[in-house]
């Protein structure tokens, strides 16, 4: 009962690296080796620890279908639909501020937003609603073949996606139908990964063990590199053999899972905590309200960007990526103060902490 009350602070950390590491990926535009090293797993571990943390809390289940789906909207659909708007707002002042045209490119985020593709990274909120209420459904039912349905269903279409997805025209609304339940469908596959991976791993207490096999499965992500070029999830770019997309993408997740596990206690750094918490906001920020667009534009003027791979690059990257956090700690702020309606409804109390 203890471990119901007491917040988890690893499963925040695992939140934070990941929407740091998405910052970090939209930042690097070249094809570094850091950049594939992170493709994997940056966006499965969300789904991995949304899994995990399902089957730490069975009685969800004894939740009513209608219960759980409303509870799932107000903290995920919710904020899709509130972020995208403060967005489309913020992006349509500044664009009359730089005299651009306005009616165009409110009506293309409007689009973007209505067919549930998703300003930026918002695209993932809707993903993963779905694929938790799909799962949801098949742990109610509590017949164990649909589990086994859910690992296997995604892996058959997967390699299909990419082709299926190149049939209909460039941004068309068959295109974007298509982009949701596929992408839903992987995440649905993480889910069940990460829901089976702590009923396997649940047992192993030893802190030593826990950080021995997560730093053993983080090392093996290294060796997915050459194996995992321009993955890009949000338009179901896999890589090839795209095997190595989900193997790196659980070998990441859980290896950041049980090391921040065997950490917990003894790790005491607020960074990855907070933007964990505070994820759905700094997804919904850095691209909608133009921030991660604003900071390159701005810096461009006193530092000239690299356009080729070295170690000047790395450190432009870093600088960008330190001054895009300090304003998103800032608009993070303001909202949580002032507005915190924006990313759940009803309110949630702000933690002390």
């Amino acid at each position: 009962m203890e471990q119901k009350k007491k917040r988890l602070m690893y499963l925040d950390r695992c939140k934070g690296l990941g929407i740091l590491l998405i910052t970090l990926g939209h930042i690097i535009t070249l094809g570094v080796p850091l950049k594939d090293w992170m493709a994997p797993f940056k966006i499965s571990i969300f789904y991995v620890v949304a899994g995990w943390i399902l089957a730490m809390n069975p009685q969800s289940c004894e939740m009513s279908v209608g219960k759980r789906v409303k509870k799932l909207f107000f903290s995920l659909m919710w904020p899709y639909f509130t972020l995208s708007i403060l967005g489309i707002l913020t992006r349509g002042m500044w664009m009359i501020f730089k005299m651009k045209s306005v009616p165009k490119r409110l009506l293309y985020d409007l689009k973007k937003t209505l067919t549930l593709q998703g300003i930026g990274p918002m695209w993932f909120l809707p993903s993963l609603f779905l694929a938790q209420v799909i799962f949801f459904l098949v742990l109610k039912s509590r017949i164990r073949s649909l589990q086994g349905l859910c690992f296997a269903v995604p892996l058959f279409v997967a390699p299909h996606m990419r082709a299926w997805y190149n049939l209909f025209p460039k941004e068309s609304l068959r295109q974007a139908a298509l982009l949701l339940p596929m992408k839903a469908l992987i995440a649905l596959w993480f889910l069940q990964m990460g829901y089976w991976g702590f009923l396997l791993l649940r047992r192993l207490e030893s802190r030593a063990l826990q950080g021995a096999l997560g730093g053993a499965l983080i090392l093996g992500t290294l060796v997915m590199v050459p194996f995992t070029p321009s993955i890009n999830l949000n338009y179901l770019k896999l890589g090839q053999p795209i095997w190595f997309f989900f193997v790196g993408g659980l070998m990441g997740s859980f290896g950041f899972l049980l090391l921040f596990q065997a950490l917990e206690g003894v790790l005491h750094e607020p960074l990855l905590t907070y933007w964990g918490r505070n994820s759905i906001i700094l997804m919904g920020t850095q691209r909608g309200m133009s921030i991660l667009n604003f900071t390159i534009t701005g810096m461009s003027h006193y530092i000239r960007i690299h356009k080729n791979e070295c170690p000047r690059y790395y450190l432009e990257s870093f600088l960008i990526f330190i001054v895009v956090l300090a304003l998103e700690y800032t608009v993070t702020e303001l909202i949580l103060r002032y507005a915190p309606f924006v990313v759940r409804f009803p309110a949630p109390k702000r933690s002390e902490s």
